[in-house]
């Protein structure tokens, strides 16, 4: 069982790191549910961290159908990302039905360049959850975000009981509203990991003029969140 915590700024994979947190996933703008963040941004991380770094890639906010050249954009961001020593690349893609784009999630399984790979919670969004999970592990992903389906883990915990009763599925990453106070209750549900941006409220007059950051990494709740799961 690994703690993820979602991060876009240099000093919040640091404090993570410092605060219990297993595995990063490295983004840029949280605000917008993570977008692909530069080499340069993601270089710095990797040098200031010692934990695995994952990458979110994601073109653009939206939705997660992606049509030519938007496609072409996506595996390029790929294949630069994959010259990095990341632990896994984060990355989805929908098609109009509602099912996986199969074929360019092939492409970019093919720009990761052997990378660990991982679907992130547009799986959600799926028709079909198992049927989904079943053609992403044929295609090699490692793991999966998900909330089970609902607005949050906590809310999701018999879809995700679900697909953690699958065999041969790609690994569950308990995402979405995951706080220290319902761990306990995700990790009952068996073998999985969780995924938290552990981020809070802070009162405007606490950020600076032009900030424009709402929320802040709080690493209480880090540690709180570490406290649940067992000791490596």
């Amino acid at each position: 069982m690994v703690l993820e915590i979602a991060v876009d700024r240099l000093e919040d994979a640091r404090a993570a790191e410092g605060a219990g947190a297993q595995r990063l996933e490295f983004c840029a703008a949280l605000a917008l549910d993570g977008l692909t963040p530069t080499l340069a941004a993601l270089d710095a991380v990797l040098d200031a961290v010692r934990i695995p770094v994952a990458v979110l890639v994601r073109p653009r906010p939206g939705d997660f159908v992606h049509e030519p050249p938007e496609a072409d954009l996506y595996v390029a961001e790929v294949r630069a990302v994959a010259t990095r020593s990341v632990e896994a690349i984060v990355v989805g893609a929908l098609d109009r039905e509602g099912g996986l784009d199969l074929p360019l999630l092939g492409r970019l399984v093919d720009a990761a360049a052997g990378k660990t790979l991982v679907f992130h919670r547009a799986f959600d969004r799926l028709r079909d959850r198992p049927d989904g999970a079943r053609a992403l592990a044929a295609l090699g992903f490692a793991r999966i975000l998900s909330s089970g389906g609902a607005p949050d883990a906590a809310a999701g915990r018999e879809g995700l009981r679900e697909l953690l009763a699958l065999p041969d599925a790609p690994r569950v990453v308990a995402a979405g509203g995951v706080r220290a106070a319902g761990a306990a209750a995700l990790l009952a549900l068996g073998d999985l990991d969780l995924h938290s941006s552990a981020r809070r409220e802070v009162l405007a007059r606490d950020e600076g003029v032009g900030s424009g950051e709402p929320r802040r990494l709080s690493v209480d709740e880090v540690s709180a969140l570490r406290a649940n799961l067992p000791a490596s």
